[in-house]
């Protein structure tokens, strides 16, 4: 895999989501990694350490844009964000 581009993310509320429901739990400051396999996909390394928390979501891209992703339950608006500033665009039932 080969690494695209890196960004800290400042404390932020997080929604832990499940088939359960949401409940808040806390502020919480987060990097994201964004790497590719070389064949199109990408994925993002979403490293949580204050929750010992690591998630891999997995991209499917047509271009520069996000069609659909797997490994988290709802795709998480700082990454919307981060992705939005590094020229990409994201399908609105993506988000």
């Amino acid at each position: 895999m080969k690494q695209i581009a890196h960004t800290t993310i400042a404390k932020q509320a997080f929604i832990q989501e499940g088939s359960w429901g949401q409940r808040d739990i806390g502020e919480h400051e987060s990097t994201m990694t964004l790497w590719t396999h070389g064949g199109g996909d990408l994925m993002i390394e979403w490293d949580i350490p204050s929750l010992d928390a690591v998630e891999h979501i997995g991209l499917e891209m047509e271009g520069k844009r996000v069609v659909g992703y797997d490994g988290v339950m709802s795709f998480p608006r700082p990454a919307y964000k981060w992705l939005r500033s590094l020229g990409y665009t994201i399908a609105k039932d993506v988000i």
